[in-house]
Order: C-alpha cells, then structure tokens, then sequence
C-alpha cells in the first residue's frame, strides 16, 4: 500500500513540476500541464450550468483594459484555459505561469460570476480573481470585473 501511494505522489509531483517547462515543437500551445490536472481535483463532477458551458476552451488574450487609469493596457499573458470541474490554465510564451481552481459565485440567467483560486502547488499570477463572465458570441469571451479600477480582459477562441 505504501508503495502504491508513494507512486501516486511522485506521479502527481512530476506532473506539476514538469508542465511548468514544456514547449511545443510547433506554434500551438502546448496543454500538457492542464492535462496534467486531474479532472477531479477540485471538484468530482461539473460546477458550470451546461448554459455556460461554452467557457470550456482554449481562449486566445486579444484586449486587456480598465484599472485606475482605464484605457488599453499591454498584455501580460497569452491564453486562459478553461476546463470542466472547475480547472482553470493561464499560459505565457508557452509556459504556465497559473493553474487552479474555479469557484462559481453566481451563475442566474445571463449572469455568469466566478472567481479564481490558484493552486498552492501553482505561482501566482493573475491576481485579480473576481469576473463576470460574458460569452455573448460563442467566439469572444469577456471577463469583467465587478467593479472599481480593475482589470477587464477580452479572448478570441483558439
């Protein structure tokens, strides 16, 4: 038994550690690290309502504005991955900077509030962890803030 146990660990440690790496041999972003997650981590079945379920995709960073001085700001990373059980993935020049767990907060007709809790085996990075989420157009999702001199971010799908 402690055998077996031992191997899960060292499995699941590997796992981690080794996505925080990978590049892809071509232009694609390589997956790997949220694979690596497994699907049950955080929660044994599905958190989202299949309404909202079209957040589960690869989404592409185009537009990043608001905070004190709104406007447009430079993006500081290039995908978010969103995947079923609450399993969230931010990507940058091919490697994960954040991965963790999704926490709905609200989810009623067209309203769509979730935050974010990075996992403690995970660097930080995103920071700012209150969204609404906006999938008006099945290949454009908005994450808005709530409110005040925060971040609000646009993706195109992948």
């Amino acid at each position: 038994m402690k055998t077996v146990l031992r191997f899960m660990l060292i499995f699941l440690l590997t796992g981690v550690v080794s996505c925080k790496n990978d590049k892809d041999s071509n232009t694609s972003i390589n997956n790997s690290c949220i694979d690596a997650v497994p699907v049950n981590r955080y929660y044994s079945s599905d958190i989202i309502l299949p309404q909202y379920a079209g957040i589960y995709n690869k989404w592409k960073l185009t537009h990043v504005t608001g905070g004190f001085v709104g406007g447009e700001h430079t993006l500081n990373f290039d995908y978010m991955i969103f995947k079923p059980n609450g399993i969230y993935c931010i990507i940058r020049n091919d490697s994960t900077k954040e991965f963790g767990q999704i926490n709905v907060l609200e989810q009623s007709g067209e309203r769509l509030r979730i935050n974010f809790t990075q996992d403690k085996s995970s660097a930080a990075f995103f920071g700012d962890s209150e969204k609404f989420i906006d999938l008006t157009h099945k290949d454009t999702l908005r994450m808005n803030a709530p409110c005040c001199d925060r971040f609000n971010y646009e993706y195109i799908k992948k």
